[in-house]
């Protein structure tokens, strides 16, 4: 009879621990599948701070940039209303004015940039 619960206990036992190693087995597996869809995000979110610090500029870059829209949209004003100003300067030459400017303060930033 001892014999027979020894048996019978190493048996049971034996079923545990395969049992255990199967679910063991079965949680790494999804463990990894769980890592690579983590890894896959993880690259993605990498991916767009890395688009976005190409996006950063400096008080510098700022300022020229928001001159350069400042004189385009100024340009187009004067080109829109094709208007004789009340000044001594003809709009063309102040239309004239205005892109050389632009094209400096592009020069500028592209030095900038570099």
């Amino acid at each position: 009879m001892e014999k027979f619960v020894s048996l019978k206990t190493v048996t049971i036992l034996l079923v545990v621990c395969t049992f255990l190693l199967f679910i063991s087995t079965c949680n790494s597996c999804s463990s990894k599948n769980n890592s690579s869809k983590s890894n896959k995000e993880i690259d993605k979110l990498n991916y767009k701070i890395d688009s976005l610090y190409g996006m950063i500029y400096t008080k510098e870059e700022l300022d020229i940039r928001t001159e350069i829209i400042n004189l385009e949209a100024s340009k187009e004003i004067l080109y829109q209303w094709n208007a004789v100003v009340r000044t001594k300067e003809r709009p063309d030459d102040a239309t004239n004015e205005y892109e050389k400017r632009i094209k400096e303060l592009k020069k500028k930033l592209n030095q900038i940039k570099k």
